[in-house]
């Protein structure tokens, strides 16, 4: 729900897709004790246990199809 309102979606570090255990795993470590200290790093221990990030899913879309431009150029079209 958070997400939402926040405009931010949860993605692989990777890019690739989200899978159903990458879930469980951010949300399981979030059990962990002072789970709310470990953003005095760089990423919070669930991101970087299940190995996902949070990112703002306007500039993440605009940034993917941007790849997906790049990577179809010089690629022939059926017409």
């Amino acid at each position: 729900m958070g997400k939402l309102i926040t405009g931010t979606k949860v993605v692989k570090a990777d890019g690739s897709d989200l899978t159903t255990d990458d879930l469980l795993k951010r949300n399981f470590s979030r059990a962990v004790p002072f789970d709310k200290l470990s953003f005095l790093g760089n990423s919070g221990w669930h991101d970087n246990w299940s190995n996902t990030r949070v990112v703002r899913a306007k500039d993440y879309d605009l940034a993917r199809n941007m790849q997906n431009d790049i990577k179809s150029l010089g690629s022939k079209e059926n017409l």
